[in-house]
């Protein structure tokens, strides 16, 4: 039997994050979340978290936000010699809380090159992609410009507290 999970999604360098007591607020809807993609970074995840899912047979989809085509191409590569240990890489231009996310949102030629980016980086190796989008995006235009090179879409990701409230204060 194969166990698999998504990571939290991971960044090239190590982030903090939000404080713990913003993380999280209940309203009469639902939740509202900031962790603010509180994570180890890449190189960590692979030498300290991996290798105990190696142990215990478990194979990852690894969830990575890059900010610039070369930072794709440098997650990428430092993950190809794993591959056999990961079931796809997730890739994830919806979170919020990256230096790259406005241009995220607005530019959907900007996640077209990310992704392209990462397909190069790939080469003709076996690594399934995973694109992971937000309300926010344009998903159309995304998707009919990565539908070649991406095996699986997730859609509605997240939505951003503007598009639901306004300009409404968030209580975080």
């Amino acid at each position: 039997d194969t166990i698999a999970f998504t990571t939290k999604t991971l960044t090239a360098e190590p982030l903090a994050g939000n404080p713990l007591h913003a993380w999280l607020y209940p309203l009469d809807e639902g939740f509202v979340n900031a962790v603010g993609l509180a994570n180890p970074g890449l190189a960590a995840w692979i030498s300290n978290d991996l290798p105990l899912l190696r142990v215990r047979g478990i194979y990852p989809i690894v969830s990575i936000a890059p900010d610039t085509r070369a930072e794709a191409q440098m997650m990428i590569h430092a993950l190809l010699p794993h591959r056999e240990n990961l079931l796809a890489v997730e890739l994830n231009p919806g979170c919020p809380n990256t230096s790259a996310s406005k241009r995220m949102f607005a530019d959907p030629q900007f996640v077209i090159e990310i992704v392209d980016a990462a397909v190069e980086a790939r080469g003709m190796r076996i690594l399934p992609f995973i694109l992971k989008l937000s309300a926010a995006h344009d998903f159309e235009t995304i998707i009919a410009g990565t539908e070649k090179n991406v095996q699986a879409f997730e859609l509605i990701n997240s939505v951003p507290w503007k598009m639901i409230f306004g300009d409404a204060p968030s209580p975080l």
